[in-house]
């Protein structure tokens, strides 16, 4: 299988691979880079990606609310939550 044309985040501190290839081999990836430069095996099924986002399965993206003012966070309302996750700096 071969994702074809999306934009491939391999890594969180890289710069993402636009137009990019994923092969997929035995249920593995086999090869991960820009279209053109990835051979793609003849009788590969294509899945046109373009305009799609590819992210590693399994990327740790979690996050944890440890400070003080979380607490209480469900009957915080709304409107005063909000604003902490635009502003909040990113660790």
């Amino acid at each position: 299988m071969v994702l074809d044309g999306g934009t491939i985040y391999v890594s969180p501190t890289e710069e993402p691979i636009r137009n990019g290839v994923v092969v997929i081999q035995d249920g593995k990836i086999s090869a991960v880079g820009p279209k053109g430069r990835v051979p793609v095996p003849r009788d590969a099924r294509v899945l046109d990606c373009s305009g799609r986002t590819i992210t590693a399965g399994f990327w740790n993206s979690h996050v944890h609310f440890t400070e003080r003012k979380w607490t209480n966070v469900a009957a915080t309302p709304a409107t005063e939550v909000s604003p902490a996750f635009t502003s909040a700096p990113m660790v």
